[in-house]
């Protein structure tokens, strides 16, 4: 729409009735993301970043698909804006999607916490760590899989 005074008077007027309500959907965006992601055959390492202000209410649900083997190689960077987060859930995915994670309280924080995280994926990693011991037929390793360093 052009941004004409009455068209902004009218977008300033639907904007107040409208109420912040929860209910995003996260996890079938990312879902879907992830799958387009993963069927890539590329050598490149993908990354999917969230950023949100509010709060998720599956956030144990979207934990668990992180961990499940639908994600081999994607990794998860996440940015909460506000007080309103749940950084847990936040710092949780980050961990188990082998990422990152930022949280800006204050406005003027995003943009330097969003570039240190694309800082963060611009590093190289190295991937599928691996240990061959030989003579030895079984062992445990700890932590499993091995991290990426």
């Amino acid at each position: 729409m052009p941004a004409t005074e009455v068209n902004k008077t009218d977008a300033i007027n639907w904007m107040q009735t409208c109420q912040a309500r929860g209910l995003t959907d996260i996890l079938t965006p990312m879902q879907d993301a992830i799958a387009t992601l993963e069927s890539d055959e590329s050598t490149a390492l993908p990354y999917v970043f969230l950023l949100t202000d509010g709060a998720v209410e599956n956030g144990r649900e979207i934990c668990l698909f992180l961990k499940s083997e639908a994600r081999v190689k994607t990794r998860i960077m996440t940015l909460g804006i506000g007080g309103n987060c749940n950084n847990y859930f936040l710092m949780m995915a980050a961990q188990v999607g082998r990422g990152f994670c930022e949280i800006a309280l204050g406005s003027d924080r995003i943009y330097p916490q969003m570039t240190h995280l694309l800082e963060m994926a611009n590093v190289p990693v190295l991937t599928d760590v691996g240990l061959d011991l030989p003579g030895v037929d079984q062992c445990e390793i700890y932590p499993f899989p091995v991290p990426d360093f």
